[in-house]
């Protein structure tokens, strides 16, 4: 089974093209629970009105979900009065579906990722520090971030010190990483093509135009 994160987004477009989402979103979900397709909403940004939303973020879970995005992946576009205003000439709306930008967290530290080297440490300490093992220096594997510590006469102070300066480390980039994802998604909500719609729906309920 595979996952993959989409965006289902309004843009920056008004109010009912954040209802336009809604409706699609409800039409996907039913769609890809036909192709046994498992979907969750991960994060929803609402809309300025009720029961709308300025973008929906979904994963899926299943088999050939790149062969299946295929038929979504795109501009769609509404055809229909406005909801909210009556009077408004505008009959086309346009939403956009497009694929998340993910992360991979390392998560806590786990001893198998780690690799450990004990030597002599250097300096000021008195004769212990310098002929006894007691320095560390320990490496995670995963994200190839490494931290030595000799601050301590123990070797053992010294290992947990470094484990802890080494998630500090993981956990900054971590942060780093999750705001430059953010980002990317947000450019992606805002990147909105109008033309050679994906899909095409007309009328309040929906109906996809072939």
């Amino acid at each position: 089974m595979k996952e993959i994160d989409i965006i289902i987004s309004s843009g920056r477009g008004p109010a009912e093209c954040a209802w336009v989402v809604e409706q699609v979103y409800e039409k996907f979900v039913k769609d890809a629970d036909q192709k046994k397709i498992k979907t969750s909403i991960i994060h929803q940004v609402k809309g300025p009105k009720a029961n709308t939303s300025s973008s929906i973020r979904i994963r899926l879970i299943g088999q050939d979900l790149s062969v299946y995005l295929k038929a979504w992946l795109g501009t769609i576009l509404w055809i229909g009065q406005s909801p909210f205003r009556p009077d408004h000439k505008r009959k086309n709306w346009f939403i956009n579906i497009q694929i998340a930008n993910r992360i991979e967290k390392n998560g806590a530290i786990n001893e198998r990722d780690l690799a450990y080297e004990v030597f002599k440490s250097g300096g000021a300490g008195g004769q212990n520090v310098n002929k006894v093992e007691t320095a560390v220096r320990v490496r995670h594997e995963k994200s190839g971030v490494s931290v030595t510590c000799s601050d301590e006469r123990s070797q053992y102070m010294n290992m947990k010190k470094a484990k802890e300066k080494l998630l500090e480390i993981i956990q900054m980039g971590e942060m780093q990483k999750a705001k430059k994802n953010e980002t990317l998604n947000w450019q992606i909500h805002n990147k909105l093509k109008r033309g050679n719609p994906i899909k095409s729906f007309v009328g309040s309920s929906l109906k996809e135009k072939n």
